[in-house]
């Protein structure tokens, strides 16, 4: 499969996650406001915003906004709701953490299932 050379910048883009639309944003952290000093990123659902720290390698780029994007997915699902499985903190950010985690070993490590998804994906939009 032809590798592409076009880099692609998470500034400005949007994600779609069941008909939501979330914008993202790198940003730099913020030390007067706390803002993404102790963290990489950060889903903000009432502003519909997932904010990246920038200027991090690909791969930590990459995983903060796979986890960002769960963590939008586990609130969609309403899995952090009070009695639900995630309704702590705690509880939610172990089960995002380890997910991604492992997710992006996986592709990392598999370079064939990259691929496979691409293939998959293109062949979907190939039919419409």
């Amino acid at each position: 499969m032809k590798q592409s050379t076009k880099k692609i910048s998470l500034e400005g883009q949007k994600i779609s996650v069941n008909c939501i639309d979330w914008d993202i944003k790198l940003s730099k952290p913020d030390f007067k406001s706390d803002s993404l000093c102790e963290e990489y990123g950060l889903f903000e659902k009432r502003r519909n915003l997932i904010s990246v720290q920038a200027d991090t390698d690909p791969i930590t780029e990459f995983n903060t906004v796979l986890h960002e994007i769960i963590h939008g997915c586990v609130w969609l699902g309403t899995l952090n709701a009070s009695g639900q499985p995630l309704d702590t903190d705690e509880k939610e950010e172990l089960v995002v953490n380890t997910l991604t985690n492992y997710l992006v070993g996986v592709f990392k490590q598999n370079k064939w299932f990259r691929d496979y998804l691409i293939q998959c994906f293109d062949s979907l939009e190939n039919k419409k």
